[in-house]
């Protein structure tokens, strides 16, 4: 070993001992401790023991040095990031998300009308036709929950507003959600308070949220999970989530959580949102005290593997449409095939039909101002725009069951009994042109 070693450490010992040693300064410098180090917190604390030192004063100008942990590296604190608005006219920024698998969750769910009920046996009625076709049509969708904090959802079921595989998309920095277009190539925006009229109207109107009264409800289960109530009312509706904590879901869950608040028009941001909480549930309760639609998740599971490509906000490459909605020329749900499965046959000794009924099947007129559907024998057959008519052919002879509704069961109709063929309308009869003179 070196002798000067020892001798060395000696002697910072007693300079340590004394006052310090003083670091040469340069002409005209300050003295040191004059102004505190803006590193001065990463500074290991003084060997020798003594009285606590007084609290320093922060200097005028408000700064001071960078925290540390126990271990002596920098802390950065995180900033509260508030996610931005999307603007229906202005196309999202580019998704920066990495080109690798994502951890998250992965569901399938379903929109449940209640009420809707199952086929009737009668006079050349095939209930197990009906029966395959009406689960066919159940509003099927599937869901993927990234724990970075993004939303897919695909609706993997012909019954929407929207064509089969449309997807809503969202990301936990922006409020509001994209539609991207089946075959991925196109997207629009929808902007907070406007997802309530797409499912409603295949619009994407804006409609006033409001802040929504939260109350914590009861506990329970659903897919084997530990659940906990809580309602979200405006004067909308009312909708009430089972949530279960899923810690894979991440930000994800959020997400899932606020778009099914949007449909009672409340307010993202809500209280009843958090990280690791998915919605398992959700009946949906309009003024009324009227159950109109359910969400429900059918399966749930953690994943290593979900595809960015998938998930990203907008999608890579996708053309930016920022007033159209996936093209969809029809309403129409089934095929002409499926309409004279209905009946197993021709009904003989039917009344003749209605003057202003068609020679085959339905016409269905809708003066409404906005979207229904007609169910016959409890399957949703058609959905007709607002002042619009649509025709479904393919029904045999006979009699049926019609009703008419909405998508999320605000205004439900009473069945009632029709012969085919008919036509029917459904609000006030439109004016004539001897009318509007």
């Amino acid at each position: 070993m070196n002798s000067a070693g020892p001798v060395a450490v000696f002697a910072l010992l007693g300079c340590v001992a004394a006052i310090g040693c003083a670091k040469d300064q340069p002409s005209g410098a300050k003295p040191a401790g004059s102004v505190p180090s803006p590193n001065a917190s990463i500074l290991p604390a003084p060997l020798a023991s003594g009285p606590p030192r007084k609290p320093v004063k922060l200097p005028a100008n408000g700064k001071v040095g960078v925290p540390v942990n126990s271990a002596g590296r920098l802390v950065v604190p995180k900033e509260e990031v508030r996610p931005t608005p999307l603007r229906p006219e202005v196309a999202p920024p580019s998704d920066d998300m990495p080109a690798k698998p994502m951890a998250g969750v992965s569901m399938t769910a379903r929109f449940v009308w209640p009420g809707q009920g199952t086929p009737k046996s009668g006079d050349k009625v095939d209930v197990a036709s009906i029966t395959t076709i009406q689960k066919r049509l159940e509003a099927n969708v599937r869901i993927e929950l990234a724990s970075a904090g993004r939303l897919r959802l695909v609706m993997t079921s012909a019954v929407f507003p929207l064509p089969l595989n449309s997807e809503i998309r969202a990301r936990s920095d922006r409020f509001g959600h994209i539609v991207v277009w089946p075959n991925r190539r196109a997207y629009r925006v929808v902007p907070v308070g406007g997802l309530r009229a797409l499912f409603a109207e295949r619009r994407a109107d804006v409609m006033p949220d409001v802040a929504g009264k939260v109350l914590q409800g009861g506990k329970g289960k659903h897919l084997t999970m530990a659940t906990q109530d809580v309602s979200v009312s405006t004067s909308t509706g009312k909708a009430t989530l089972t949530q279960a904590k899923v810690v894979a879901a991440g930000a994800g869950g959020e997400l899932l959580c606020r778009m099914l608040l949007e449909l009672v028009a409340a307010r993202p941001n809500s209280a009843a949102c958090a990280a690791d909480l998915v919605p398992l549930k959700a009946p949906f309760t309009w003024p009324g005290n009227k159950v109109g639609l359910e969400f429900e998740a059918t399966q749930i599971a953690g994943r290593q593997d979900l595809a960015s490509g998938g998930l990203r906000v907008p999608p890579r490459a996708a053309l930016f449409k920022p007033s159209e909605l996936p093209p969809q020329p029809t309403g129409v749900l089934i095929s002409k095939n499926d309409a004279t499965a209905f009946r197993s046959g021709v009904v003989a000794n039917l009344p003749s039909p209605e003057d202003d009924a068609p020679g085959e099947g339905l016409s269905l007129k809708n003066n409404t101002d906005t979207l229904r559907y007609l169910l016959i024998d409890s399957v949703p057959v058609t959905w007709v725009a607002p002042q619009s008519e649509v025709s479904v052919i393919g029904f045999q002879r006979g009699k049926y069951r019609a009703q008419w509704r909405d998508f999320l069961g605000q205004t439900i109709g009473k069945p009632k009994t029709i012969t085919m063929p008919a036509t029917l309308t459904i609000g006030p009869a439109a004016k004539t042109e001897s009318d509007q003179k």
